[in-house]
């Protein structure tokens, strides 16, 4: 095993190595926590509302249909299933990133119709999945990369207060333990892990009242890992978490409530409450079965709730 160019661990008998702690540790030099304590809030009034979410496209099956669930104060809502069922489309639809959906969206209290959402204009924030390119412009610095979320706030007669963006971007940094040699530092001359923790820190800085995160730890390694998943936790003791994410472990350990998706519906939402070892077995075969679209509701006639 290789740490900035050392080797600090070998394996040369081919023996099986098991203690996933101990490998962590020797990757990153220090112990890591990926068990989070699980912080739960009372029950809280929903900030966003989806009721009814479609897209439909000429021609091939649609990515999503009659999607509806709500998002509280206070909690992490994931959506999960395996990849291709229709999470990226509605991650895509609700970030911003694409049109043509139908349906409506209630955010505190505001109905709209799905086709004038827009998260910058809503008081809502979106990491999407591709860091790279969508979240960032790779050949322009921080500094130009934060001004991409608040241009409107650094802009006055025309001109860019840049020396105040710079200022932000560099306190943005350190509050996020972005490694990086500045504010000036080229966006792709970062790691996946220290540029997720850019994107995230940006977003976070813009203070939404809903807060969505695509795929947010995809390919990083595992100090990055427990870094965003301690932020996410942060987060939603200020906000509401809208998660899309495959891991299936990320899921349960940061989600209040978990949406699962089969071919474009979402077939049901489960509480996340794992008080025993038998308990989360439970439901992760629940989960599990709903993922292979074997619904089993709880009750005859019952299906996914908001």
């Amino acid at each position: 095993m290789l740490r900035k160019g050392r080797i600090m661990a070998a394996n040369l008998d081919g023996a099986t190595v098991t203690d996933t702690a101990e490998l962590a540790r020797m990757m990153v030099g220090h112990d890591i926590a990926l068990n989070l304590e699980r912080v739960t809030t009372a029950q809280a009034d929903a900030i966003l509302e989806v009721h009814g979410l479609s897209r439909d496209l000429p021609g091939i099956r649609a990515p999503f249909r009659e999607v509806s669930f709500s998002v509280r104060q206070g909690e992490v809502f994931s959506v999960t299933g395996v990849a291709g069922n229709g999470q990226s489309d509605l991650a895509a639809v609700l970030g911003g990133m694409k049109t043509g959906a139908k349906g409506t969206v209630i955010l505190k209290g505001r109905r709209m119709a799905a086709g004038r959402w827009n998260p910058a204009k809503h008081d809502a924030a979106y990491v999407p999945e591709d860091r790279y390119q969508t979240g960032s412009v790779p050949d322009m610095s921080l500094t130009d990369n934060f001004l991409l979320s608040f241009f409107q706030e650094h802009s006055k007669g025309g001109l860019l207060q840049r020396r105040e963006a710079r200022r932000k971007t560099e306190n943005l940094l350190k509050e996020y333990g972005v490694a990086a040699t500045g504010p000036e530092a080229r966006a792709g001359s970062l790691s996946g892990g220290n540029l997720q923790k850019f994107i995230l820190g940006r977003e976070l800085s813009r203070k939404p009242v809903l807060f969505i995160a695509e795929q947010p730890t995809q390919g990083l390694d595992v100090q990055a890992v427990a870094d965003i998943w301690q932020t996410i936790t942060r987060a939603k003791q200020h906000m509401a978490v809208l998660l899309f994410t495959n891991d299936l472990e990320e899921a349960l350990a940061l989600s209040d409530r978990i949406g699962v998706m089969f071919r474009g519906r979402m077939l049901d939402i489960l509480d996340v409450d794992m008080p025993t070892a038998t308990a989360k077995a439970a439901l992760v075969e629940r989960i599990g079965l709903l993922m292979a679209g074997m619904v089993l509701p709880d009750k005859p006639g019952q299906g996914a709730r908001p």
